[in-house]
C-alpha cells in the first residue's frame, strides 16, 4: 500500500523529493530558464510537472547569474572590440603610407 502512495505522491521535477509543501506548476517561463542554465530534464507529458519552492528560488538564482554572465561578457566583448580596433587603426595606417 505504502508503494501506490509514493508512486501517487508529487514529486518536484528537479530535486525529485516529495513537495510536503507548497509546490508551483512549471510553465513555459520556467522552462525557458531551464534551458538557459541549460538544465534538460525530460517532463512527464501526461501529469503536470512540478517544482518545490526551493527549486524555483534556485532556478531564478542561476538564471539572473547566467543573464548577468552573457550580459558582462557582451560589454566586455564590444570594449574588446574597439580596444582592437584603435591598436590596429594606426598600425594599419602606417602600411597603408608606407606602400
Amino acid at each position: 500500500m505504502e508503494v501506490q502512495e509514493e508512486e501517487k505522491a508529487i514529486r518536484c521535477t528537479l530535486c525529485l523529493k516529495l513537495c510536503l509543501e507548497e509546490c508551483q506548476l512549471v510553465n513555459d517561463g520556467m522552462m525557458k530558464m531551464m534551458a538557459l542554465v541549460l538544465l534538460t530534464r525530460e517532463l512527464n507529458e501526461k501529469r503536470q510537472s512540478v517544482m518545490c519552492n526551493k527549486c524555483v528560488d534556485n532556478l531564478k538564482t542561476c538564471f539572473e547569474f547566467k543573464t548577468l554572465c552573457l550580459s558582462s561578457a557582451d560589454i566586455v566583448g564590444s570594449f574588446a572590440s574597439a580596444e582592437a580596433r584603435t591598436k590596429l587603426n594606426p598600425l594599419y595606417m602606417d602600411t597603408k603610407q608606407g606602400t
